[in-house]
């Protein structure tokens, strides 16, 4: 087969020179031999230069190889090394294309950033969460004509078994397939211990942890069935560290993360992978409103209520997005983090490193 990547990155100057004409041409050759099979394959490196007409010169890099049945990419970088070169892609952009994506609580915040990282990178998806109609449609609608996917919405309520399990069948339905499953979907109340209402427990343990368990138990069997899949649990620093009147976040998040580690060893060779992203501060549009709020009363700039709001915690004084978040989720669905699995990914600027 032949093999053509694209992008390979910068060439180290020193290797190239600062002379050559448009039409040189360096080869370079490694060859080694597959002695199980008596294969001898020539590695070819063909680094092509030219000008780019306006005096400036300019790298073209192009790759040539031929493989047999040994995977290319062990002696890509060997060659790679070899010669010089920096660094190397097939493609520098991930891939979803033809997975099919479902993400609970994902009509807006850190829900809405995963969806549209895997929208990006050509996940089907089925969105979930509350809202008003309209404005749920146009957000589907315009997620679907702008990254050129398949988008659709299902509003389930996570807290309950029997419509989290319609959700995924009618994912199925749609699209052909659950591969991704991102639980995210969560609710939040802050109250001392004694304080804390029965009522607000029993949501927040129902939404941010049974609804985890719900949404794992009906999509595991398909993703069993086709040998592959990805669940990404959306915890929290909490789900490590415990904060003051925030005893039902505290106590699911911890949960999740025991249930992400359950889940990881009974389907570590059944192709399918479980890990639960651990975010800190990350601004969404309610704490970007929370933040004008708190210095609109406080008579304060936003920048001094977010200072004072990230480094109670984090000792990097920095948000995290939800795109930053998607774009971690859509790296745990790769091929390179196949053998991730069990595993919290903290995304918190330092929070729990202290």
């Amino acid at each position: 087969n032949h093999v053509g990547l694209r992008s390979i990155w910068k060439r180290k100057r020193d290797l190239l020179g600062n002379q050559y004409s448009r039409k040189e041409m360096l080869i370079f050759r490694h060859n080694y031999r597959w002695r199980s099979h008596g294969i001898s394959t020539t590695r070819r490196v063909a680094v092509a230069r030219r000008n780019t007409g306006r005096g400036a010169r300019q790298l073209n890099p192009v790759l040539c190889l031929t493989v047999g049945r040994r995977s290319f990419e062990r002696t890509l970088r060997r060659v790679m090394m070899r010669c010089g070169i920096d660094a190397i892609g097939k493609d520098s952009a991930m891939t979803l294309k033809g997975k099919v994506a479902l993400v609970t609580g994902s009509t807006s915040g850190i829900g809405l950033g995963i969806a549209r990282a895997m929208a990006a990178a050509g996940a089907s998806i089925m969105l979930n969460g509350f809202g008003d109609a309209a404005q749920i449609e146009v957000l589907r609608s315009d997620m679907a004509s702008s990254l050129g996917v398949k988008v659709g919405y299902n509003g389930a309520d996570i807290s309950r078994p029997e419509q989290v399990a319609g959700m995924v069948a009618d994912a199925a339905r749609e699209f052909g397939s659950v591969d991704i499953l991102v639980n995210n979907a969560g609710v939040q109340f802050t109250a001392n211990v004694e304080d804390f209402p029965d009522e607000r427990w029993n949501q927040i343990i129902a939404i941010n942890l049974s609804g985890v368990f719900f949404g794992m138990k009906a999509a595991i069997p398909g993703m069993k069935a086709r040998g592959w899949g990805r669940i990404i649990n959306i915890a929290s620093a909490h789900g490590l560290v415990a904060s003051a009147q925030k005893v039902a976040y505290v106590a699911a998040k911890h949960g999740v993360l025991g249930m992400t580690k359950v889940a990881a060893i009974e389907l570590a060779n059944a192709g399918v992978t479980v890990n639960a992203i651990c975010p800190g501060w990350v601004l969404t549009p309610l704490v970007e409103k929370q933040l004008r709020d708190r210095a609109e009363k406080a008579g304060r700039t936003i920048a001094e209520e977010t200072h004072d709001l990230v480094a109670e915690k984090q000792p990097m004084v920095k948000f995290t997005s939800p795109a930053q978040i998607g774009d971690l989720a859509v790296f745990l669905c790769s091929d390179a983090a196949s053998t991730i699995t069990g595993t919290p990914l903290s995304i918190d600027g330092g929070w729990v490193a202290q």
